[in-house]
Formats: structure tokens, sequence, C-alpha cells
């Protein structure tokens, strides 16, 4: 992966960039060059809808996360 994201950066970051949900989706992959290039210009995206809310719909019942302490004590929490 990391030879795929070199040799080709806009390509490789093209494919990751819909594994997201954007609410505007980006006008290129890249612009400029380093260091002071711009990754999705134009996109807006959020990434705690992308890591949570996204999810809730086919995963409204699941456990969210767990908490555990130094002792083992734990809580779940549902989201």
């Amino acid at each position: 992966m990391a030879r795929l994201a070199i040799e080709n950066p806009s390509n490789f970051w093209r494919d990751k960039a819909s594994y997201i949900t954007w609410f505007k989706a980006p006008e290129k992959i890249l612009e400029g060059d380093p260091p002071k290039d711009k990754w999705f210009p134009g996109g807006i995206t959020n990434i705690s809808y992308n890591a949570v809310d996204r999810h809730l719909p086919k995963l409204r019942n699941k456990v969210a996360f767990y908490w555990v302490n130094e002792n083992l004590d734990y809580k779940k929490e549902i989201s």
C-alpha cells in the first residue's frame, strides 16, 4: 500500500476517500505541491459523523464502547 501511495497519491487517496461520507464532495483529490499541498480541496466532511453517526441505522442497539478501569470494573454504553 505504501508503494501505491507514493507512486500515485491522487489515485490512492481517491480510492480511500470513497469510504467516507462527504457532505460536499471534494473538487479534486490533491492540489499544489509539498509542503503546501491541499488534500480534498472544496470537500466537506465530519470525522465524528464518519466514525459514529453514519453507522447508527444499522448498529443502533449495539454496544458503543466498553469502559474498563485498572481494577477491571467495566460499564458498557448503548448509543
